[in-house]
């Protein structure tokens, strides 16, 4: 370029760079930045804001703190607000702040304590089979029983249900 006589100064240089490089937007960057709108979380907002910034040239930091507050969801914005910040770098922490504080409440999302392994184990549940239980013969019911059968099974103290009539299920 400088042998071509086109690159006359380093001013002249570096509008031309940015005119060749430039994204051929119709609308200039400073009519997207007060039109740019919050539509999902603070970070991608950010992410938008700061690209559209970075094609710019010497906008006035006042004017980026009022573009970035004005693209705020309303309950951020007041939020924020609230705390009259004067750098963009404030807003945008109190606005990630506030955003997980709205988040918390709603329920959302779960505040993050911890990322290591539990203190408590969960206690491991052993299946159990019909083999694992002893093999105990089922109580006698008294008031069931024929009345030879009732007379052995009170002999031998063998009535274990409760309110069956009987003596022995009356001890119970």
């Amino acid at each position: 370029m400088y042998h071509n006589k086109q690159l006359a100064s380093w001013s002249h240089f570096t509008s031309t760079l940015i005119k060749r490089f430039q994204p051929r937007d119709l609308e200039s960057p400073e009519g997207q930045l007060a039109k740019l709108q919050q539509t999902t979380t603070v970070g991608d907002y950010r992410a938008r804001f700061e690209a559209i910034t970075n094609r710019t040239m010497f906008l006035p930091p006042l004017f980026l703190v009022h573009c970035f507050i004005s693209g705020l969801r309303p309950d951020l914005k007041t939020a924020v607000l609230i705390h009259k910040p004067t750098e963009l770098e404030d807003i945008i922490g109190l606005a990630q702040l506030h955003e997980q504080r709205f988040a918390l409440e709603k329920g959302f999302i779960k505040p993050t304590l911890g990322l290591g392994k539990p203190i408590l184990t969960t206690p491991k549940i052993v299946p159990s089979s019909a083999s694992s239980i002893p093999n105990t013969p089922a109580p006698t019911n008294l008031a069931t029983l024929s009345s030879g059968a009732k007379a052995i099974a009170i002999e031998n103290d063998d009535c274990s249900y409760r309110g069956c009539g009987c003596q022995l299920g009356a001890a119970f």
